[in-house]
């Protein structure tokens, strides 16, 4: 009978001190990845913006549709990054897995020209992320539509 206690607290031992395998792989911070792409906007950081892209993005925004990052940053970063001040996000929807994460939100920003708000547009932001063979999360596609007049 001793024997067969020894050998219960042996194995009983032995198996709890076998590593268990985490239930869920870790993810990305949505939150994380909306605060790097608002406040490069809000630096005026031009380049930072276009690092936040993957190689072969899509952007949708209002009458803009470019299909690469040259003309992303031809048609739409270059033309605006130094009038938008103020950007905010608020989330509707996130969600991230280790390979993918979405964001749906609203945003709100102050145009200004020559020291003067030109515009306080409005809209909405839908902004897909990839993680990358190296472990960077890239913006894969952005869709940004503005209530005019709203």
């Amino acid at each position: 009978m001793k024997k067969i206690v020894i050998v219960l607290l042996v194995i009983s031992v032995v198996c709890s001190c076998k590593k268990s395998t985490p239930v869920d792989k870790m993810t990305v911070s949505v939150d994380s990845l909306v605060t790097k792409w608002k406040d490069s906007w809000n630096r005026h950081d031009s380049a930072a913006i276009r690092n936040l892209f993957d190689r072969n993005p899509i952007l949708v925004a209002d009458d803009i549709v470019a299909k690469d990052l040259k003309a992303i940053s031809e048609n739409w970063i270059h033309p605006n990054i130094r009038a938008v001040y103020n950007l905010k996000i608020v989330q509707l929807q996130g969600w991230a897995n280790e390979e993918k994460a979405g964001y749906l939100g609203t945003y709100s920003l102050d145009l200004i020209v020559n020291k003067a708000v030109v515009e306080q547009p409005k809209g909405v932001v839908s902004i897909s992320w990839k993680k990358t063979e190296e472990g960077v999360w890239k913006i894969t596609n952005a869709h940004l539509h503005s209530f005019h007049g709203k």
